[in-house]
């Protein structure tokens, strides 16, 4: 499949989704803690970029409550078995190869699209109980001390000046965020605060995202997403819920917008928002050091047709993407502002 079919495809399922008046997928509501987690190999590694989303989607639209996944080789490897008549969901990656010239003589290094075929395992029969989900209840009401010190841990500059709303101004390289008190519930103070720490990654001294995003008509709508699924990202490696800001029926429409007119905006998107979020939780001082993912090797996915899969008879060997440990879950009325 060209990668420009591939892009058209999830992209108008996103759009579908939105249209038809629901949240998209990285906003869904998870009960229990359960289901939105960073989608995870069979090795505990979580997938990047556009394949989180995707994941999420197939998880969303048949009802799995793991964020385990994984192919029908591994699955046998460990003594279980893909159920009779499951549906798998193709996660595709770009890798990279070299040809001789034709003319030259000499190598020249080209991408090609490599697919493969996992399955949630909630389709899964037999599979060892390391496997099966731990339903985490937290207080919606209290601070949660693991996010306190991821927040902490990167050394931004955050005040919290009532009345001022939640930003992050480029200009003095800070955050402003309302007192903890002012918001409804704790989710909604997390998912605000990594919103504008996603935003904090992107200073040239950083990320450098700037030039990302005026390669688009809508760069503002861009960095609003990549702050979007930055924080949807994090929230879900804590096992925080990941509250909608007043602003976000605004921003939906204008990225309803941005996917019509270019099917690659949401996975660019997405590949600039894990970067953010591997850039943090880099600086965390237990951290492993995030495995630097070029933008062309990112990894993408799509929901499987309704035919039986083929993977199930012909297994095939598994990506890897980046390694995260397992933390943490935890709304509000907020305003944003980017100067």
């Amino acid at each position: 499949m060209k990668s420009q079919d591939l892009f058209d495809q999830v992209t108008q399922q996103i759009i579908d989704q939105i249209e038809s008046g629901n949240v998209p997928a990285w906003r869904q509501s998870w009960e229990g803690g359960l289901g939105g987690g960073m989608p995870l190999n069979h090795a505990g590694k979580h997938y990047n970029g556009g394949n989180v989303i995707m994941l999420w989607l197939s998880a969303h639209v048949h009802g799995f409550k793991n964020q385990y996944w994984m192919t029908y080789k591994q699955a046998e490897a460990l003594g279980a078995q893909v159920k009779k008549g499951s549906k798998g969901t193709h996660v595709y990656f770009y890798s990279r190869g070299t040809k001789e010239n034709s003319k030259t003589g000499e190598a020249e290094s080209f991408q090609f699209a490599k697919c493969y075929t996992v399955f949630n395992v909630d389709q899964i029969d037999n599979v060892p109980e390391k496997y099966l989900p731990v339903i985490m209840n937290k207080n919606p009401d209290l601070r949660d001390m693991a996010t306190e010190d991821f927040i902490r841990a990167t050394s931004a500059k955050i005040d919290h000046v009532i009345g001022q709303g939640n930003f992050y101004r480029p200009s003095t390289d800070s955050i402003n965020l309302e007192p903890f008190e002012n918001f409804h519930h704790a989710h909604g103070y997390y998912s605000t605060a990594l919103h504008e720490l996603t935003h904090w990654t992107g200073d040239k001294n950083r990320l450098d995202r700037d030039k990302a995003g005026k390669k688009f008509e809508s760069g503002y709508a861009f960095e609003e997403l990549v702050a979007e699924l930055g924080s949807a990202f994090l929230c879900a490696q804590l096992g925080l819920e990941n509250e909608a800001r007043q602003d976000h029926a605004a921003y939906l429409q204008s990225w309803l917008k941005a996917f019509k007119n270019d099917k690659s905006f949401l996975f660019k998107a997405a590949s600039h928002a894990s970067k953010a979020a591997n850039y943090l939780t880099g600086l965390q001082p237990s951290a492993e050091a995030p495995e630097e993912t070029p933008e062309a090797m990112e990894t993408l996915a799509i929901i499987a047709s309704a035919q039986p899969e083929p993977a199930a008879t012909t297994p095939e060997p598994e990506p890897q993407p980046a390694k995260i440990k397992t933390p943490k879950t935890a709304q509000a009325s907020n305003q944003f502002s980017l100067f």
